[in-house]
C-alpha cells in the first residue's frame, strides 16, 4: 500500500519504500543513538526525494540513505552542499547549515578501486 511505502515499515520489513520511508528510518537510527538528525524534503533531478542532515561530533553532513540502498551510489550518502547541487538536489538551502566535506571525504569516490 502507498502508505507503507512512506514509512520506517515499508523499510525494514517489505525491503520497498521512498526516499520519506528511508529518511525516516534514517532518523530513527541515528536518533536512537542519541545523533541530532533532521528530514530535508526537496527534489532530486526534477522528482520528490527526501534525505536527512545529521549532526555528528558539531559537524553537519547530508546523508540520501534511499540512493545509497544496495551501495551503488556512494556519492549521495555523505555529502556537503556541493555534492547535493552537483548530484542534481534541490532544496531550501538557507534554511540549513551550510555543510562543506572535509577533504579526506570529498576525494572518497574517486578512490574506487
Amino acid at each position: 500500500s502507498r502508505s507503507l511505502v512512506n514509512s520506517v515499515y515499508g523499510v525494514l520489513i517489505e525491503e520497498c519504500a521512498t526516499s520519506y520511508g528511508f529518511a525516516q528510518a534514517y532518523r530513527l537510527l541515528l536518533e536512537s543513538c542519541e545523533i541530532p538528525c533532521q528530514l530535508i524534503a526537496g527534489q532530486k533531478n526534477g522528482a520528490v526525494q527526501h534525505w536527512c542532515l545529521a549532526e555528528i561530533d558539531g559537524s553537519y553532513f547530508y546523508v540520501d540513505p534511499s540512493m545509497a540502498a544496495g551501495g551503488e551510489n556512494r556519492d549521495d550518502f555523505l555529502m556537503g552542499n556541493a555534492e547535493l547541487e552537483e548530484n542534481g538536489y534541490v532544496w531550501d538551502a538557507e534554511n540549513y547549515p551550510l555543510v562543506e566535506l572535509p577533504e579526506y571525504l570529498k576525494s572518497s569516490s574517486d578512490d574506487e578501486s
